[in-house]
């Protein structure tokens, strides 16, 4: 990352680099759901939503400001970008009063996980899409840059044991997308009675021109459409 030393009096301004993280400092969010699917493609269970670096204190600022009703709702509102009538049936923080360091939400839960289609399910890709065309790439074109005013850094890892008799079928094959707007990882697999889900996603904070736009929202939409794809899973 490119950045400005202010002068003093008289003397010429320096340009230098900073590393994009501190030495040290870890960044980003992981979320990791572990669930148990039922036939009817409703699934209960738990997960872990953990935050480091700025995402921490970003975290602990916002549950400092809310009631526990508040917190609820707005955990369910953020796993309802891809869970169908998720209800918590608990909720803690952990690490939300010390000062520096990471922090966490722990929660149970259950949702509506996947559809019914005949004897077999169709389940997401992605328990939590990022719909990175709606925040970003709502134009076809742009005269003026698009600016990425914040960094983004997240995994997510989820964990479903399945019916029994149902396996997944035909995957698609692993993705992985690096480019200069960003990268981003998804895999799905069957691993002892579970379907394992795993995807990663980082965009840096960025000022895109008005000639690389197209690029960019070449990179955007075959995230989203990894994210939108469905799942079968079979006897």
């Amino acid at each position: 990352q490119g950045a400005w030393v202010l002068p003093e009096l008289g003397e010429a301004p320096l340009r230098l680099r900073v590393p994009a993280e501190l030495p040290g400092q870890r960044e980003g969010r992981a979320i990791s759901l572990e669930l148990l699917l039922s036939k009817d493609g409703s699934a209960t269970g738990t997960g872990r939503d953990e935050h480091d670096g700025y995402g921490a204190a970003g975290l602990k600022d916002a549950l400092e400001r809310m009631d526990q009703a508040q917190r609820k709702q707005a955990v369910e509102a953020m796993l309802g970008r891809g869970l169908h009538g998720v209800t918590l049936d608990s909720l803690a923080a952990d690490h939300e009063s010390q000062v520096g360091g990471p922090a966490a939400l722990v929660f149970a839960l259950h949702t509506q996980l996947a559809r019914q289609d005949g004897s077999a399910l169709s389940a997401p890709a992605s328990v939590l899409p990022e719909r990175l065309g709606r925040r970003w790439a709502q134009k076809a074109e742009r005269a003026q840059p698009l600016l990425i005013d914040a960094s983004e850094k997240s995994s997510t890892r989820a964990r479903i044991m399945l019916p029994p008799g149902l396996h997944l079928k035909a995957p698609p094959a692993p993705l992985t997308l690096d480019t200069p707007f960003g990268s981003y990882r998804w895999s799905a697999r069957e691993e002892k009675g579970k379907l394992v889900l795993e995807e990663s996603l980082s965009v840096p904070l960025q000022r895109i021109p008005p000639e690389r736009y197209k690029e960019f929202v070449a990179f955007v939409a075959a995230v989203d459409d990894a994210q939108t794809q469905e799942l079968r899973l079979a006897p």
